[in-house]
Formats: C-alpha cells, sequence, structure tokens
C-alpha cells in the first residue's frame, strides 16, 4: 500500500468518523420528540433522575456504603429516564405522524416479517388526500384506508380487485381515524398482528405477485407527491 492510498484510507477512517451520529444525539433527539407530543414527561425524565440519585445518597448514608450505594444511585439516575424515553419514543412517534398523509404507509412497512407491503397506495383521491394502503401477510389481503373524506368508495374498489384477482384470499378492510368504527394510528400494527392467521408463506407470496401484476395498468400517482413514503420520526430512537 503506497503513500496516497493510506492517506485516502486514513481520510475515509476520518469521514466516516465525524458523520458518526453520538449515541447522546438519539438520546437528545427522543428527549426532544417525546417532550414535544407529551410535555408532562419532561417532569417523569427528571424526576426519575433526580428521585433515584437523591435515594442513592441518602442509603450511602445510612448504610455507610459510600461507594456502592453512590454508584447503583447514579446507575438508576441515568437507566430510569431512558427507560421512560424508550416507553414513549414509539409512541409520541405514531401521535405526531398522525393526520400526515401516508402515514399509514409507513406503519404498514414497519410490520415486518411475513408481510409483503406496497410502497404506494393501492387507491387514491384526485386531491390525494385520502388513501387506500394494502398488504399481505398471513391473515390476507389487509387494505386499510385513511383520509378526511369518504373512504368507502376507495375501500370498496381496492376490496372489489384484490377478490378479481385472488378470490381465494381473505380481505381484511381497516379505516384509520379517531371514529367509533375506525382504528388510531398508533393501534394500527397492533391491531394488524392481532388478525387471525389463516395463509401460508406460499400462499402470501402467489397472492403478492398476483396483486402486483396488475400495477402496470393502475393510474400512476402524480409526479411531486409519495405519500407511500411518508414515514414517522422513529430514527430518533435511543439505540
Amino acid at each position: 500500500m503506497d503513500k496516497e492510498e493510506k492517506a485516502r484510507l486514513k481520510a475515509a477512517k476520518k469521514a466516516a468518523k465525524k458523520n458518526k451520529t453520538p449515541w447522546y444525539r438519539n438520546f437528545i433527539d427522543a428527549y426532544k420528540l417525546v417532550v414535544k407530543v407529551f410535555p408532562w414527561a419532561a417532569y417523569v425524565v427528571w424526576g426519575s433522575c433526580a428521585l433515584f440519585l437523591v435515594l442513592g445518597i441518602v442509603l450511602a448514608a445510612v448504610t455507610g456504603h459510600w461507594i456502592s450505594w453512590i454508584i447503583i444511585g447514579v446507575a438508576l439516575s441515568i437507566l430510569a429516564p431512558m427507560v421512560t424515553l424508550t416507553t414513549l419514543i414509539s409512541k409520541a412517534a405514531y401521535r405526531q405522524a398522525d393526520g400526515i398523509p401516508g402515514a399509514t404507509g409507513g406503519v404498514l412497512s414497519q410490520l415486518g416479517r411475513g408481510w409483503i407491503t406496497k410502497e404506494e397506495p393501492v387507491e387514491f383521491s384526485r386531491d390525494m388526500k385520502n388513501f387506500v394502503f394494502r398488504a399481505v401477510g398471513k391473515p390476507g389481503v389487509v387494505l386499510v384506508a385513511e383520509g378526511p373524506g369518504d373512504l368507502s368508495p376507495m375501500m370498496r374498489a381496492a376490496a372489489k380487485q384484490v377478490n378479481r384477482t385472488v378470490s381465494s384470499a381473505p380481505v381484511v378492510t381497516l379505516y384509520v381515524g379517531h371514529g367509533p368504527k375506525q382504528v388510531k394510528l398508533e393501534d394500527l400494527r397492533k391491531t394488524i398482528k392481532r388478525l387471525p392467521r389463516t395463509m401460508t408463506a406460499q400462499e402470501i407470496s402467489d397472492t403478492a405477485q398476483r396483486l402486483d401484476a396488475i400495477k402496470a395498468g393502475a393510474m400512476p400517482i402524480p409526479k411531486g407527491m409519495d405519500p407511500a413514503k411518508a414515514r414517522m420520526a422513529t430514527r430518533s430512537r435511543i439505540r
């Protein structure tokens, strides 16, 4: 390896180190997001920190074991806020994304292994405010509608298309919102995960492929708008 290659390697390592996000930045980002959505969380975070720190000092004074109890108190005062933020970060991210066009697509993309989701809505209104997204998994074909308008016609059209293409696949319809028969965005993933499982992995793959085959004839989404890529701010989690 000559001097020029060594210099390039050194510069690459330096740039990678510079671009690497410090662990505390994840903590700060998570704290900002949680407090923005849940202002009371600031009192819980700092209150629990102070509580365990004081508790460690008190127990150290009572028992006489200063070093051990101080270490335990400091550790718990750091751990308690992190546990609080870890518990609230996902809920805060969902709350922040609630109402953003295409947020449902972000939730479906996080269903994980065993699910095949669409990168774009299968039905959408002309004003790009109402959407129907699709996911294929063990419960069957799950259609999820979101938007402020009348979603019934769009949902019926999407369900009819599925039944016409793969009549053997179960079709589940869900509506995202805050109405009596709607599912909150923050509860959508949990609701889908609880659906009865009726399809095998091979059936999931075959169904998704047959549904994707009709994509070419579908009306394209207008340029400049990709609601399926509206993702929640979940990258600000504590790692």
